[in-house]
This record gives structure tokens, C-alpha cells and sequence, in this order.
């Protein structure tokens, strides 16, 4: 493969998924107006935290991996993942409901579309977000979201007296399960971003808080032409000049590796601040502080690209809107409408020019400086 050469990521049209999602969402709105609203309500009990700890329990006992071959008995399952055939076989047929798996006759499964992301070490893997969602900790956490509720405050201030992020900093363990469901959750939004922006109008980018780089890398990819930089924490800069993402003889001679606090300073004149799942992390004020370091260090024709999940004020379900809820139980952030954008893209002296959607849960949402 050419250096040079231009990988265009493959994402079907918006416009489709978009149709898609609103005959979905159709089908939702008939099923809740002619049901009795107990039998809708009691599935919403059950069947999410349900489904989740199930998924977990299999992502766990690498039974998506161990079909990866082919269709295989209960029996034979519990005997590789060392589980109880019988106990295996109710949490396999209750996923099988589902979706997540086809179940043939004699007890025998095989993976599907959706559990086939579920296969550790696959590209557009799921599992460490599967593992992360469904852990023992994090399950715990959101037991306290009574506490968070009516204090307006995250648990790990209530309970800790720090940040989310500072406790993981001294649990490591749990610091990478959650590094690695992030890139999982990354992933879902890589492509359809590079799909959706005009970067070709541009030479430099910096991805501020980019983590290992597979946004930036997907990007570069996309469009040869382009220069980037990685910025982010020493640790996490350190860990990203070792891996492949970016340090491979396609990228590396387009890429710098800029280790920094976000809070004080990011690189200067570049054509491109990017920034994905940073914002929503963060309070309005915290937020603005980021923005106006992005500002500080722009050139007049710079432009800022925030990727987070924008809420409409609608009834209609959204991601972001169940993902609103895990930012202020964990971490005292939040997911935000365009509204909410707006104001504190003003405070930090940019206007919001406009908010793209991309066929994952993520839009981009652009700022000019003023």
C-alpha cells in the first residue's frame, strides 16, 4: 500500500440510517401505544441490567471466541469455558432472544452478527466495553445512583472526595478495562467522522486528548495530504508512540507526539482542533477552560471540532441521553443539546457554525473563532 494513497472509510449514506432509525423508532411508538404499559414497563425492569451482566458473562467466558470456528453444543462450550452446561445453556438462550446468538436444534449455538463483536482481539471488537459496562465496580457505582440524583454530584466526589479519573490513576487494573472499552467506544464513531468532514480544505490537525490515536489514524488515512499531532498526558503519549496506531511506516512521517494538560496549553497553529469525548467529561466550566486553550493557540482560519453525542430536545431515544446519565454518576459531566454547546462555545470565544451528524451516536459539532 502507497503511502499516499487515500483510504476512504466505508459508512452507508446518513440520510439511510437516519430513515432506518425513524421506522424503528415507529415500530417502538406503536408497540408502547396498543400494549398494556405493565408489560412494556416490566421488560424495561428486567430486561436491561438483564441483558447487560448476560453479555458480560459471556464476553467473559470468551464464548464468542470459542464459536468463532463454527456451531457448537452447550456441552462442549461449557466444557472449553469451563462453566455448568446447564447454568451456560439458560444464559445462552436467553441472549439467543435476543439476537445475540442462533440457537439450532440439540442445544447447539452459533455466533451472529452481534456476538461475533463480541470476539476479543477482532477488529470493531465490543468485548472490553462489554466487560467494562458489566464489571462488579461499575455496577456498584451506578447502585449509588439515588445518592447522585439528589445531590446533582458524582459518586466518586461523594464517595472519594476525587475524580473519577484520579481514582483510577490509583487503581490500574480498572484503569485498563476502562482504557480499552473507550477504544471500543471510540471505534463506533472513526469511520463515520472522517466520512462526514471536508478536511481536505486543511494541512494540520491536532487530536487534544486522542488517546492511542485511532481517530487521528483513521483520519490521515483518509486524507494523505494532512499532517497530524497526538496530544494528551505523558502516560498515555509514552504508550501511543509504542503502538502500531500511528508509529507505522504509512503515518509516522505525519504524525507528532505532543504530551501536555489540556487545562493549560495545546499546540499551536494548527489548522484543526479536534477533540472527541473530552468535552462531555467535564463541567460547563471545566469545559470552557479546554475551549479556551484551543482558542489561545489557534490562528484566525483555525477551526475546532468537538465529536460528542448532541441531544435533541425531543422525545425521541438517544444514546447520549442513557449516556448523559453514566457521565453524572461517574464522572460529574454531561452530554449537551446544541444549546448548551453554543453558550459555552461563546464564553470561550468561539461561534458554533454548525452540528453534523454521522451514522454513529456522535455529531460534530464546529466552532470559529471570534
Amino acid at each position: 500500500m502507497s503511502k499516499n494513497k487515500k483510504i476512504k472509510p466505508g459508512t452507508p449514506p446518513v440520510f439511510l440510517v437516519n430513515m432506518i432509525m425513524a421506522f424503528t423508532n415507529f415500530l417502538k411508538n406503536l408497540r408502547l401505544k396498543i400494549l398494556p404499559p405493565e408489560i412494556v414497563m416490566s421488560e424495561y425492569i428486567i430486561e436491561y441490567l438483564v441483558t447487560q451482566r448476560l453479555i458480560f458473562a459471556v464476553t467473559e467466558f470468551w464464548i464468542p471466541n470459542l464459536l468463532e470456528e463454527g456451531p457448537k453444543s452447550v456441552e462442549q462450550l461449557a466444557k472449553e469455558s469451563g462453566t455448568n452446561s446447564e447454568a451456560l445453556y439458560r444464559v445462552m438462550r436467553a441472549l439467543t432472544g435476543v439476537g445475540v446468538f442462533k440457537e439450532q436444534k440439540g442445544k447447539i449455538f452459533e455466533n451472529t452478527r452481534l456476538s461475533s463483536c463480541l470476539r476479543s482481539g477482532d477488529k470493531g471488537t465490543m468485548s472490553a466495553l462489554a466487560k467494562y459496562a458489566g464489571s462488579t465496580w461499575i455496577v456498584k457505582e451506578w447502585a449509588d445512583l439515588l445518592e447522585s440524583v439528589e445531590k446533582g454530584i458524582d459518586i466518586y466526589q461523594l464517595k472519594y472526595g476525587e475524580t473519577y479519573f484520579q481514582w483510577l490513576e490509583k487503581n490500574p487494573e480498572e484503569h485498563r478495562t476502562f482504557d480499552e472499552a473507550m477504544v471500543n467506544l471510540s471505534n463506533l464513531s472513526n469511520a463515520p467522522i472522517a466520512a462526514v468532514y471536508k478536511f481536505s480544505h486543511y494541512n494540520s490537525i491536532v487530536d487534544i486528548g486522542g488517546g492511542l490515536g485511532p481517530q487521528l489514524a483513521v483520519i490521515l488515512k483518509a486524507y494523505p495530504h494532512l499532517k497530524g499531532t497526538l496530544f494528551d498526558i505523558p502516560r498515555v503519549i509514552n504508550a501511543a508512540q509504542k503502538e502500531e496506531t500511528l508509529n507505522n511506516e504509512f503515518l509516522k512521517d505525519r504524525v507528532e507526539f505532543v504530551s501536555g494538560d489540556f487545562f493549560e496549553g495545546v499546540p499551536e497553529g494548527k489548522d484543526i482542533y479536534f477533540m472527541k469525548s473530552i468535552l462531555h467529561d467535564w463541567m460547563d466550566y471545566e469545559a470552557v477552560k479546554i475551549l479556551e486553550s484551543c482558542r489561545k493557540a489557534m490562528h484566525k482560519n483555525s477551526r475546532l471540532l468537538v465529536a460528542d453525542m448532541v441531544i435533541k430536545n425531543d422525545n425521541k431515544p438517544h444514546f447520549g441521553k442513557l449516556m448523559d446519565n453514566g457521565m453524572l454518576v461517574l464522572l460529574g459531566g454531561r452530554e449537551r443539546t446544541t444549546e448548551e454547546f453554543a453558550a459555552i462555545f461563546k464564553q470561550a470565544g468561539f461561534k458554533l457554525n454548525r452540528v453534523i451528524p454521522t451514522i454513529s451516536p456522535y455529531s460534530l459539532v464546529e466552532g470559529i473563532p471570534v
